[in-house]
Order: structure tokens, then sequence, then C-alpha cells
């Protein structure tokens, strides 16, 4: 008995040193601090230039999804990460697609300056592949197109072939960045969407 007694009160001990030391672990990875990024590039001209830019950067490991925004007029890409990120990771993600980093700069974050998110449906439409090209597609790709420009996002849904036949003739020589989310499907359809912002959101769109 005597000896069960040592056991059990030589164990207790370390099983709160186990629970302390996850306890702990767990208000550090609360309490990291996220870091906001600002990206100079060199290179992007036009809004497809931005749009491979988001893609890439989207698809980094460390860089939250949703967080990237371009700003063409100053060439400059902002995003938020977890953690700090290897400056060669972001060199890496952009010479992919061509570009150039001038230069990175980064600070804390603390999420409160976070843009409303893209929550409301405006419009849809949903067609063939075969339909791409036809004139009447133009005009209702280009009616989205410009309402995009203004204050809303394109959600562009169609087989992963589609993407530049799709994305470089909507975004090419556009000297603004239109936020732009393509998602490859195995359908024989292309379904383009335009979300905009409401002050009060309701509920989101991925």
């Amino acid at each position: 008995m005597l000896a069960m007694s040592r056991d059990y009160h030589v164990m207790l001990p370390r099983r709160m040193a186990v629970l302390a030391s996850l306890m702990l672990a767990l208000l550090f990875v609360t309490e990291t601090p996220m870091r906001r990024y600002d990206v100079q590039i060199d290179g992007m001209v036009c809004a497809f230039c931005a749009y491979n830019v988001s893609k890439r950067l989207e698809n980094a490991e460390g860089v939250l999804p949703g967080s990237v925004r371009v700003a063409l007029e100053t060439k400059q890409v902002r995003f938020d990460a977890r953690a700090e990120l290897p400056k060669s990771l972001i060199e890496q993600a952009l010479a992919d697609s061509g570009f150039t980093v001038k230069a990175i700069e980064w600070k804390v974050h603390d999420g409160n300056e976070d843009a409303v998110p893209y929550d409301q449906l405006e419009a849809k439409i949903t067609l063939p592949v075969v339909a791409l090209g036809s004139p009447l597609t133009e005009q209702l790709l280009d009616a989205l197109r410009t309402a995009a420009a203004g204050h809303g996002r394109l959600v562009i849904q169609a087989p992963a072939n589609q993407e530049t036949a799709l994305l470089k003739p909507l975004l090419a020589g556009r000297r603004a960045a239109i936020p732009v989310k393509f998602l490859a499907t195995k359908t024989d359809t292309v379904s383009v969407a335009l979300w905009t912002r409401l002050p009060a959101s309701g509920a989101s769109h991925e």
C-alpha cells in the first residue's frame, strides 16, 4: 500500500506539470501577434498581373487566406500572416509569376483594420464553356467586370484549363486591380458571380 501511495504522489506532480505546459503552450499560440506585410513589387502593370500576384501569395505557406490586397497604382501588395515569413519564401512566390520584390516591410497587426467582407451576391451568370467568346457572353462579362472594379469581387467557377482564357481578356490591360477568386471545377459550365460589401455582414461566401 505504501508503495502504491508513493507512486500516486510521484505521478501527480508530473501530470500537473504536463497540464501546466500545455496551458502555457496554448496561451502562447493564442497570443502570437499577427503580422501585416507590405511588399513593393516591380513589373506589376495591370489587373491580370495583380491576379497572378494574389494567387501566388494566397497559396504561399503561412499567408492567411483572403488577406491579400493589391494596389496597382503604388505597385504594393499587403497580406497578413500568423508568424514571421522568410524573405526567400515571399520572393520565390512572386518570382514564380515573373515579378521582382523591391522591398518588404511588416508590422504587428491586431486585426482591427480588416476590411468588411464581400458578403452580398449582386449578380451571377452561368453558361456553357462553348459560349465563351460570343458577343453576348463578352458583354455580360464586361458588365460584371465594370461593376467589380468599383466595389466588388468576382468569384469564377470553371474548368481549370479555362482559367487563363477567361481571366486574361477580363483583366489584362486594366489599370485598377479587381479582386478575383478562381475555383476550378470538373463541369462543362462557367459561373461568374459578383459579390459586394455590406456595412452589416451577413452570411459570407467562400
